[in-house]
């Protein structure tokens, strides 16, 4: 029988042929679906694994870039972080269900805030000082010089306000541990070949103990008539401290020509909620759409990486909170990071190896505390993630040498999660923030 005959339609061996060829393709179906059924979950589960691990290192390195734009010395320095938005190689379950995610950026989650424990007065004060003959009340240094080309004054000296009503005290007494300092205001006559220079310090003790040196106070610059400075712009002035100390300097380089100071004002208040010393804000969050890995987040905020899934959240690596106890006196180190720009919804979902860059730019920074002392400090955290802050903070505190119930107290509510510093004396604070603009280009 030749090959013609075996396949004529209706013949039994066409029926032989056919059923077959049936048959065949059945057992090679049969070993797919087995095969895939068998191994497509698995290759999906690690390929969707690996992925989540390659997320959480991009995740890592957004967090090392924003702490190093901090350290920057360039105002306007840039950093580009690609994020990885799906696994590299994807099964057949993965490209059905999208084994991807989605990034978005709010500028105003996850915000932190460190103030000073003590509530204010609610009110507004102005302290100034006029009779400069009244040696009592001030330090008066007069320094004799040469008459030399470009060189020193002829003669100069410096006046310090010394004395409050308490004798003994340097300081000026506001009155309150939750005082913000405003403007100070003066009056000078400023002939030619003259100068007046002031400076102002600020600190908890009335002895002005932990002051800065005059040496480190900002020199604040007099022109003839009336001045106005905004004290929140002196670095060696900070709200929270009760005492205030200001100095003026004073020379000539004509002996026949005097600088005179007749007036100055610091005017100050106390705000009935409190002091707020520094505020930040803002998130970076990668959400998937993993099938084995359900609910699977990870956020970058106030220089911390949190990973949350259903079985809770907490946090990877280090927070840019620290502290220490160095001979009974608790030191914090705080670095804030506030996010800035244009909000990115939830809803750009990349599926396959796609990349999404996330550009970061440095728009300011600013040193708080280098350091100052305060007599008590809260930090609260209003976040989604109260689980990895309050487990982060306590393994940090823990570690440093604090103790619970003595040195500090850690609660944790629905939606925050709030630390409060106790000083038996005083609390040394390090503080700084760093203001980051963020751009999210898909």
């Amino acid at each position: 029988m030749n090959l013609r005959e075996r396949s004529v339609p209706g013949t039994e061996a066409a029926q032989a042929f056919a059923v077959g060829a049936l048959l065949i393709t059945g057992i090679v179906l049969t070993a797919t679906f087995i095969y895939i059924s068998t191994n497509a979950p698995i290759e999906t589960k690690a390929s969707e694994y690996q992925h989540a691990d390659e997320v959480a290192a991009d995740f890592s390195t957004l967090c090392t870039s924003i702490t190093a734009l901090g350290a920057s010395a360039s105002t306007g320095a840039s950093l580009s972080v690609p994020i990885r938005m799906g696994p590299a190689k994807e099964s057949l379950i993965a490209r059905i269900h999208g084994s991807s995610g989605t990034i978005s950026f709010s500028p105003t989650s996850e915000q932190v805030t460190l103030s000073v424990t003590e509530s204010g007065t609610g009110s507004s004060a102005v302290w100034t000082d006029e009779e400069f003959t009244n040696t009592t009340g001030f330090k008066v240094v007069r320094m004799a010089g040469t008459i030399v080309l470009d060189g020193p004054p002829h003669l100069r000296g410096y006046m310090e306000s010394n004395l409050t009503a308490t004798t003994g005290q340097i300081g000026y007494d506001t009155g309150s541990a939750s005082t913000v300092y405003e403007n100070l205001e003066w009056n000078t006559s400023l002939p030619r070949d003259t100068r007046i220079v002031l400076r102002v310090r600020t600190d908890m003790f009335p002895t002005m103990t932990h002051a800065k040196n005059w040496s480190d106070c900002p020199a604040i610059e007099s022109g003839d008539g009336p001045n106005t400075q905004d004290l929140s712009e002196i670095a060696s002035v900070s709200p929270g401290h009760q005492y205030v100390q200001y100095r003026a300097e004073l020379s000539t380089w004509d002996p026949d020509l005097t600088p005179t100071l007749f007036t100055v004002s610091i005017a100050y208040s106390s705000p009935a909620d409190g002091v707020v010393l520094a505020r930040s804000s803002g998130a970076i969050s990668f959400t998937s759409t993993y099938f084995y890995l359900p609910d699977h987040l990870l956020i970058y905020g106030n220089g911390a990486v949190i990973k949350s899934q259903r079985e809770g959240n907490f946090t990877l690596g280090n927070f840019s909170i620290s502290a220490a106890k160095t001979e009974g006196t608790t030191e914090i180190r705080v670095s804030l990071y506030d996010l800035t720009g244009p909000p990115v919804p939830p809803d750009r979902v990349s599926r396959g190896p796609s990349t999404t860059i996330i550009k970061i730019y440095r728009e300011d920074y600013e040193l708080i505390a280098d350091p100052f002392r305060y007599p008590s400090l809260t930090l609260n955290i209003t976040t989604n993630y109260t689980q990895a802050w309050q487990s982060g903070l306590k393994n940090a505190l823990t570690s440093s040498g604090l103790v619970p119930g003595s040195d500090y107290e850690l609660t944790k509510t629905d939606g925050s999660v709030r630390v409060v510093f106790r000083g038996h004396d005083h609390i040394k604070l390090h503080l700084d923030k760093t203001t980051v603009q963020v751009r999210i280009t898909p």
